[in-house]
């Protein structure tokens, strides 16, 4: 449904005729905004207010980082006159609707949250990102505030497109390895730090069904993100035009181990399970390690979610013989090139991604933004309710050295869709080469047409 600044549901058509309607709401941290609109005429030809009456529609997917930037709603509208009207569904939902209204050219979407990690490279085939470059450059349209050079090497690299500019960071995550530190310690081991260890520990410390040896998804598509980082880590070529680069030893082997250790040392029916199950579980003290999204390990520090407070280690990805891989992914903020109201919706996306966001993010939502800043922030420090070894493990995870956790192809998700039972498949003791073999000779037809 469609809201306004107030979250009430509107239907579409009451939503673009009442669009002009402003309102109050709770205002979180108007101070910090009323500074920013102070500081800019001072510094700049920059005025927050230049677009005061226009108004904007924003489409966001439901995740804690849209939903912190939508409470601050009324903070934006205040400091720019500029009317929200936004809409957030659920991320599947939210791209099907994308690619209808974008491909119909349809005016109605001023600017979104998007995927850059699933929609970066289709989207910006079709060409539905406008280039943000000349707005950057422009003092009038660029509070100074915005600090570029403050967004992390990896977030800038992956919201460039052919040179261009196509997204502000926003969100960022990593894989990172989350551990019960006594159940380590009963046994003698060491947070594991490759992969030889990682399978060692996972044996040694797998006690169903009171305590699981690792937790990974099992379930198909949630479970390539996974698989692919083990496929890097073990020498594996990242897909690009070829698919049978899985087709390899790497390719065999990585399956076979990622599908080896959720079966054997995973929980019953872990080829139902996503994200959410697997932290749950691990949350509950039922496994002893789990490798998964760095945000979502903020549950394990709740005291609302979790038994294991305070009982939890923290580690970037354990490597492989080729080395490290520090898979991530970012929703950014992008304007469609069809819209009418570029200028306005660039204000809001400055905006949501402020340094002064990207602190507020962090300390509500427990999620990360995409600047270098937020990390050594004096409130963030002071506040942070995850321990050290949590934030090292994403400094080092989501610094410059990241690279995107799934293959940075267009056919994303059906590749997702093809591999992801093919992991399934070898989960419960299908042949790993004849299996990949399949899914490239059914995959490989979608990649080659995508690229023609």
């Amino acid at each position: 449904m469609l809201k306004d600044n107030k979250s009430r549901k509107l239907t579409r058509r009451e939503a673009l005729k009442r669009l002009g309607l402003g309102g109050g709401g709770l205002l979180i941290g108007a101070k910090a905004a009323g500074r920013m609109a102070d500081a800019a005429p001072a510094r700049s030809a920059f005025d927050w207010q230049r677009f005061k009456g226009q108004s904007i529609y924003i489409l966001f997917p439901k995740h804690p980082w849209c939903t912190v930037i939508q409470e601050a709603i009324p903070e934006f509208e205040k400091l720019t006159g500029i009317k929200v009207v936004y809409e957030d569904i659920p991320e599947q939902q939210a791209r099907q609707k994308i690619v209808v209204e974008f491909a119909s050219g349809s005016t109605s979407i001023d600017l979104l949250a998007t995927s850059m990690h699933v929609e970066r490279r289709r989207f910006a085939k079709a060409g539905w990102y406008f280039p943000l470059d000349d707005f950057l450059k422009d003092p009038n349209l660029t509070n100074p505030d915005l600090d570029w050079d403050d967004f992390t090497g990896v977030a800038k690299k992956y919201v460039t497109v052919d040179g261009k500019v196509i997204a502000v960071p926003g969100l960022t995550d990593c894989f990172m390895m989350a551990y019960l530190k006594d159940a380590l310690a009963s046994k003698g081991i060491k947070p594991p730090q490759n992969l030889e260890e990682l399978e060692a520990a996972a044996k040694a410390l797998h006690n169903p069904p009171a305590m699981m040896g690792f937790l990974a998804r099992g379930l198909k598509n949630a479970n390539t993100p996974g698989w692919y980082s083990f496929h890097i880590l073990m020498g594996g070529q990242r897909l690009e035009r070829d698919a049978r680069v899985f087709a390899t030893d790497a390719g065999v082997k990585s399956m076979e181990y990622y599908a080896r250790l959720v079966r054997q040392y995973g929980p019953p029916g872990v080829v139902n399970m996503n994200w959410y199950e697997i932290t749950s579980l691990f949350a509950q003290g039922g496994g002893a390690i789990v490798i998964d999204g760095l945000n979502f390990a903020t549950q394990y520090e709740d005291k609302e979610k979790s038994k294991m407070v305070g009982k939890v280690g923290y580690a970037p990805h354990p490597v492989g013989p080729a080395g490290p891989f520090y898979g991530v992914s970012f929703i950014g903020m992008s304007i469609p090139p069809f819209t009418k109201k570029k200028e306005p919706a660039w204000f809001f996306a400055q905006w949501a991604a402020s340094k002064e966001m990207s602190v507020r993010v962090r300390l509500k939502a427990g999620t990360n933004a995409a600047r270098k800043s937020e990390w050594d922030d004096p409130r963030v420090k002071s506040a942070q309710k995850m321990p050290p070894d949590w934030v090292e493990a994403g400094r080092i995870s989501m610094g410059d050295k990241g690279e995107l956790w799934l293959p940075n192809i267009i056919p994303i998700t059906e590749w997702r869709d093809i591999f992801g039972v093919a992991i399934v498949k070898v989960i419960e003791g299908g042949d790993a080469k004849r299996t990949i073999d399949a899914a490239i000779k059914e995959f490989q037809p979608i990649l080659d047409k995508s690229e023609a």
